[in-house]
């Protein structure tokens, strides 16, 4: 394996906005819940992501998930995304700016992911990168899982490869009925009654390598549900 802790797989125009982005795939990954996966970063390549979000430029990356920072009905400005981007991703943003991450295709990547898992957008939506490209980084995977917020606005092979994010009831209805199976984010204190079936690393402790049900309707282990996680992170009071 390349003594890299990863590589840039793709540089290209975000599908939103146009605006440069770039791809890093990092090997390995210390994260309890998801387990030892390969985890993709999906980044603006001329902006930190700190920047990023601080400017609304994130919409390069994450279009209009409603997880961004914005303002609420408060009148305040925040965020309710899981995801702390000071930690992880300004991490891989600085060893890309140091040229850590060696150039590879991704199927030259996919040489180092022979029967792992891979987790397609670690930051990031995934459907912001060609599909094209995630077909071939984990053509040799044992598994991989993967959210977009934009599955309204992509063609029908993507609901076979990753989840629709959905944000109410309405939005897994409406994305059941478009094909797609979804992944539902629970605010505090809601019932989910629906027949969605609980995230097994928050019923059981299970990590996502070892489930791989987050993969599509082509997903390993998969089972014709959908699945929710009550809130978590920082926010999750406001989700």
């Amino acid at each position: 394996m390349s003594k890299a802790t990863g590589a840039v797989i793709w540089r290209g125009p975000s599908r939103w906005d146009g605006a440069p982005l770039v791809v890093v795939v990092t090997w390995h990954s210390g994260n309890r819940k998801t387990g030892d996966m390969a985890q993709t970063w999906i980044l603006r390549e001329d902006l930190a992501p700190l920047d990023a979000i601080a400017s609304g430029d994130d919409a390069s990356i994450c279009g209009d998930c409603p997880h961004r920072r914005r303002q609420h009905a408060d009148g305040s400005m925040r965020r309710t995304c899981y995801v702390n981007v000071g930690q992880a991703p300004a991490a891989v943003w600085k060893t890309l700016r140091r040229g850590g991450y060696p150039d590879m295709t991704p199927a030259e990547a996919s040489e180092f992911l022979d029967g792992r898992g891979v987790r397609l957008g670690a930051y990031g939506d995934p459907g912001m990168v060609p599909v094209d490209v995630w077909e071939a980084l984990t053509a040799k995977a044992a598994m991989h899982t993967g959210y977009t917020h934009q599955w309204r606005d992509l063609d029908d092979v993507w609901a076979s490869f990753i989840m629709a994010s959905a944000d109410t009831v309405e939005d897994r209805r409406e994305a059941r009925q478009r094909g797609w199976r979804s992944f539902y984010v629970a605010p505090v204190g809601e019932a989910v009654a629906d027949g969605s079936v609980l995230c097994l690393s928050e019923a059981r402790g299970t990590s996502c390598l070892d489930c791989g049900a987050c993969g599509g309707t082509k997903g390993r282990d998969t089972v014709a549900v959908d699945i929710f996680i009550n809130a978590h992170g920082g926010a999750k009071a406001y989700v």
